[in-house]
């Protein structure tokens, strides 16, 4: 989001006064436990910050076209789908009057994103239609290949269309729809926020008096990136704290996301597989976010 993150708005932010962070190394390095409390985050602005984790496993975003050459067109093309969405319902529920507070960070939020002006006028239209607007937000949820769980996120005009469409898909690519909840409790929703480059120590310090979790080093969206992870509730200010400070975030991908509390490891071949599964549900419009619980994501 989750993002954005786009899949849902962000709630009042809350301070963290004295947060203790653990922090551990993943699988792929030498195991190395920190703990650091706010006193001893003020000293070790002489130097002394302790490393941080060098990844971050999560589920798929919803732009996320997996190895396509026109990647990133289908993650804006995603992206912007999931705004127009947005301000339509956000319109059609409170108006188009400034005092619609929804709605303003909304397009505030779309406007940092560099939203087509016209995308947004054309859905502010569709509020004031008598069918246009009524969005409903959807929980879908599957099994991939190897047992890896998969949750859908969906925002969509027509529950009878999404209801043929997903299970067609998700059969198709060789999954199987799963109970509602049966996926689900394996996630916690938590906001990250991407920076494409900078000085690990002043990313750490900055996020974290900002009300951040943690900062990771993380390659997914840049080759020299981090990501900042904060509660859900606290990621549009910890974002918009970074952004004011001068540091390189990466708007477009930042968001609300759903991150595993258990990742499934699996073969090449299910991994594969999987890959082949997420983009048939991706490919359907309804379909805003996809999170999986896969470790092995190519």
């Amino acid at each position: 989001m989750s993002a954005t993150c786009l899949t849902a708005l962000p709630t009042t932010p809350s301070a963290t006064s004295s947060s203790t962070l653990s922090m551990k190394r993943s699988s792929t390095m030498t195991t190395t436990t920190r703990t650091m409390t706010r006193t001893q985050q003020q000293n070790n602005r002489a130097g002394n910050t302790p490393k941080r984790d060098t990844r971050v496993y999560m589920g798929r975003k919803a732009a996320k076209v997996a190895q396509t050459k026109n990647k990133n067109d289908a993650i804006r093309t995603k992206l912007y789908g999931k705004f127009g969405k947005e301000i339509a319902r956000a319109a059609k529920e409170g108006g188009t009057g400034t005092d619609n507070v929804r709605l303003q960070g909304i397009l505030k939020d779309a406007k940092r994103m560099s939203v087509p002006a016209d995308l947004i006028e054309r859905n502010l239209k569709k509020a004031g239609e008598a069918k246009g607007g009524d969005f409903m937000e959807l929980t879908y949820e599957c099994y991939g290949h190897g047992g890896v769980g998969i949750v859908m996120e969906v925002l969509s005009d027509n529950v009878n269309r999404c209801a043929g469409d997903i299970p067609a898909a998700v059969k198709k690519g060789g999954g199987k729809m799963a109970e509602s909840g049966s996926v689900l409790f394996n996630f916690e929703r938590k906001g990250l926020v991407y920076l494409k480059s900078g000085d690990e120590d002043a990313i750490f310090e900055a996020a974290i008096e900002a009300g951040a979790d943690d900062v990771k080093e993380n390659d997914e969206f840049s080759e020299d990136g981090y990501v900042v992870i904060a509660e859900y509730q606290s990621f549009a200010s910890v974002r918009d704290s970074l952004i004011d400070g001068g540091f390189d975030v990466d708007a477009e991908n930042s968001g609300l996301k759903l991150l595993p509390l258990a990742n499934v490891e699996v073969s090449e071949e299910d991994a594969e597989a999987n890959e082949v599964l997420l983009d048939k549900i991706l490919e359907i419009e309804d379909v805003d976010a996809v999170f999986t619980q896969m470790d092995s994501i190519l």
